[in-house]
């Protein structure tokens, strides 16, 4: 038994092991908690709550465990092992594809699973006169014939068995694609308002998960507009224009995402963004602006949101479509016509006001005037970017192929050998296939009729 490295390496007891190994560091990684993936604050929170235990599972680098150095170390053990896997069947497929070709095989001793006799007019295939008419009607059939009429090996898809090389590669490409894709994924959600320009600061980006490896996307652009597209009063889409860094219009909708520097921005959600301005209202300070800012709200109907602005908190109620009628408030339609919000305006946890007011109105609420001066929108952007991706598709790509060229061009084999007696000369003719032994019956046995017929 070969006990050197290279052998123990490339045996299937380590390909087990090494699986079982990642796919506990897997499993680990959904049990403790990951520096990550975990909200910062939550992370101070649980180290605080158990430095000990959180010390030592960083020490480990369990905290961080895709990262850690243990992990490392099992993905390139795994990858030589598919790798040395990989040039030893390739050695056999070699052996495989080149050796019965350079001596052809006696049909008598070979272990075929199909066989017939064929009888041939006196002088036929004798001394190799008609090898060109066999290979002929061979060749027809899609082999290739090696040897003389007096003993002869054909193959059909003679290469097929590489399709197995080219299904490991497609494997391997799948997890580089995977590794990859977990320690360069970037992604989180950009929220923007109708003339706001981002120039990619990581803080303002939410559920934000930095790569481990690599940079976040340099994004450089603003939102122009921001629209819904809706048909009898119902949403169907979003349009959304922005400015990338040239200057240049580029038009965003739900299935077409914006891509830059390695990252696309794909449409998650669509709301409003009214402009309310906080004045003062005591006498002698009149109209005097203590605050304002485009808010970020939901646009569903009766949706409630909640804000605070110069010391107050402010909760609201939305109406796409108002109407005033019995002295309720409604909306007639989901369609943003007639928008208008109701407010209650709270401080130290009093209401000092509520009401509903509609763009250039105004609620006093005690010392304050609240202006609804006008709405925009503003969008949401899920932001991700990652490498992994395309390595991933090719290698499913090049498994589909494999898949393929295996089991629909399998390999099949002849071997011939003719012989003269007292009753004529007799071809001896053998075959098998890799796959489908009872179809290849019927064409095994169509082949043995033609040749019959045309030799």
């Amino acid at each position: 038994m070969d006990r050197s490295p290279f052998s123990r390496l490339s045996s299937l007891r380590t390909t087990i092991f090494l699986i079982l190994s990642l796919g506990g560091i897997f499993l680990l990684g959904l049990w403790i908690p990951q520096k990550g993936l975990l909200n910062n604050d939550l992370y101070i929170a649980w180290k605080a709550k158990a430095p000990g235990l959180v010390s030592a599972l960083e020490l480990l680098g369990l905290t961080d465990i895709y990262t850690s150095p243990v992990t490392l170390a099992l993905w390139l053990l795994f990858f030589i092992n598919l790798s040395l896997v990989m040039w030893k069947r390739a050695a056999i497929i070699r052996a495989l594809t080149s050796a019965a070709e350079r001596k052809p095989i006696d049909p008598v001793s070979a272990v075929y699973t199909h066989r017939v006799m064929i009888g041939l007019p006196p002088g036929d295939l004798s001394g190799g006169a008609d090898l060109g008419r066999l290979s002929a009607i061979l060749g027809k059939e899609g082999y290739r014939m090696y040897g003389t009429p007096e003993r002869f090996y054909a193959v059909r898809n003679r290469l097929s068995p590489y399709a197995t090389l080219l299904f490991h590669l497609s494997f391997f490409l799948m997890l580089i694609g995977g590794v990859v894709g977990v320690y360069t994924k970037f992604e989180g959600t950009l929220d923007l308002a109708e003339g706001e320009e981002f120039n990619g600061e990581p803080e303002r980006y939410n559920g934000l998960r930095l790569p481990k490896a690599g940079r976040p996307p340099e994004l450089h652009f603003s939102v122009e507009t921001a629209r819904p597209e809706t048909v009898e009063g119902r949403s169907v889409g979003v349009r959304v224009t922005i400015n990338d860094a040239s200057g240049k219009g580029r038009l965003v909708e739900v299935n077409r995402p914006y891509e830059s520097d390695g990252a696309s921005l794909v449409i998650k959600d669509l709301g409003v963004s009214p402009l309310f301005v906080i004045s003062d209202a005591i006498a002698g300070n009149s109209g005097r602006e203590l605050d304002g800012a485009y808010v970020k709200l939901s646009a569903q109907p009766d949706k409630k949101g909640v804000f605070s602005m110069a010391g107050l908190n402010i909760e609201t109620r939305f109406f796409p479509d108002y109407e005033k009628k019995y002295g309720k408030d409604f909306s007639r339609s989901n369609e943003i016509k007639n928008p208008a919000y109701n407010l209650s305006v709270k401080k130290d946890g009093k209401v000092i006001g509520q009401g509903t007011v509609r763009p250039g109105e105004i609620l006093k609420a005690g010392d304050y005037d609240i202006e609804f001066r006008e709405m925009r929108y503003w969008v949401r952007f899920y932001a991700v970017k990652e490498y992994g991706g395309k390595i991933v598709f090719a290698g499913f790509f090049f498994a589909i192929i494999a898949l393929v060229l295996r089991l629909f061009f399998y390999r099949r084999e002849l071997a011939g050998m003719c012989s003269s007696g007292p009753q004529g000369t007799q071809l001896q003719l053998a075959g098998r296939s890799e796959f489908y032994k009872a179809l290849y019956e019927d064409e095994f046995t169509k082949l043995a009729e033609r040749l019959k017929r045309e030799l």
